[in-house]
């Protein structure tokens, strides 16, 4: 089962749990750990911050992470995600009504599918950028672009 490592979240905040709860894949969500494939950071992480060392071996697959962390581990693949035109995901719209998150490059999933550029409806939403990276870690996992806005929707985003 791989494993997926999630760093800069509290336990009080549920986001492992809830992304447990999502049965992506049969992909394990944990902080993160040795056994991790891939690394998601989240947004909480002060842009600037220079990152402990996460990574407890060489093989990580991808690493997702906001723009403007120093000292990311290594992997084959980065994704950003953010507010910003240059992300690998972010949102070509973004109202209190309609969201739509736009893959502004191929993304290769945990997997190896590898998800061509394309622009995917999602839930509105109070907290963009960690809805970006919850999205950006599902479809990473293999969650597909159609069900994508169905688990967003079942999603809770802690304040």
């Amino acid at each position: 089962m791989p494993t997926v490592g999630v760093y800069g979240c509290r336990p009080e905040d549920g986001v492992i749990k809830n992304l447990n709860s999502l049965g992506l894949n049969d992909i394990q969500w944990s902080e993160p750990c040795p056994e991790m494939r891939v690394l998601l950071i989240l947004p909480d992480v002060a842009k600037g911050t220079k990152l402990p060392n996460l990574c407890h071996s060489n093989d990580l697959d991808v690493v997702a992470a906001p723009t403007g962390l120093k000292g990311l581990p290594s992997a084959k693949s980065l994704v950003t995600y953010g507010l910003g035109a240059k992300e690998s995901i972010t949102y070509s719209s973004l109202s209190p009504d309609n969201s739509v998150i736009a893959l502004q490059r191929e993304v290769v999933t945990i997997n190896g599918t590898r998800l061509e550029r394309q622009e995917i409806p999602t839930p509105p939403t109070e907290q963009p950028e960690k809805m970006l990276a919850m999205a950006a870690a599902m479809l990473i996992a293999g969650c597909t672009a159609e069900s994508l806005s169905n688990n967003l929707k079942s999603f809770v985003l802690p304040l």
